[in-house]
């Protein structure tokens, strides 16, 4: 706004200043309705502790893992993308709508599929193309840098 003044900032912060008030007293409210209808808030559960903070090996173990998981779950759905649209002339959109009607679980098993949740699953890597598409591309870089090596300094 570059016909700001000082006062209209001056009313402009006022304002944020008490929409922020009254997010707090919806907040504050909303919890303590909560805790009145016995829902236990925060990570402790009487005087216990129950969260837990993960380490760094933790958290790798469990991205591998879902890694894996999404991985294997793409693999058994990958035969239903290819009896649904054996030419790949469908669009993402109709494969979607697709999967929905005969009840397919998404990957996650939670929602329903989109046109974005069909590309994602058409993109995913075999673990085999991975490592034929990784060899091909090492042996690229040899001949490369045989080419380059062999020519000598220009």
């Amino acid at each position: 706004m570059p016909e700001a003044n000082r006062l209209t900032i001056g009313i402009m912060a006022l304002v944020a200043e008490q929409e922020r008030e009254a997010i707090s007293k919806r907040t504050k409210d909303a919890l303590a309705a909560a805790k009145a209808r016995g829902v236990q808030l925060g990570a402790y559960r009487g005087d216990k502790f129950v969260g837990r903070i993960g380490t760094a090996e933790d958290t790798k173990k469990a991205s591998e893992a879902r890694t894996a998981l999404y991985r294997r779950r793409a693999a058994e759905r990958l035969p239903m993308l290819h009896k649904i649209d054996p030419d790949g002339s469908l669009s993402l959109r109709s494969i979607a709508e697709h999967l929905n009607q005969m009840n397919v679980p998404t990957i996650s098993g939670k929602g329903r599929w989109s046109a974005n949740s069909v590309r994602r699953l058409k993109v995913c890597p075999d673990p085999n193309t991975l490592l034929v598409v990784g060899l091909y591309y090492c042996y690229l870089c040899i001949l490369a840098f045989s080419y380059f090596f062999s020519r000598g300094s220009p």
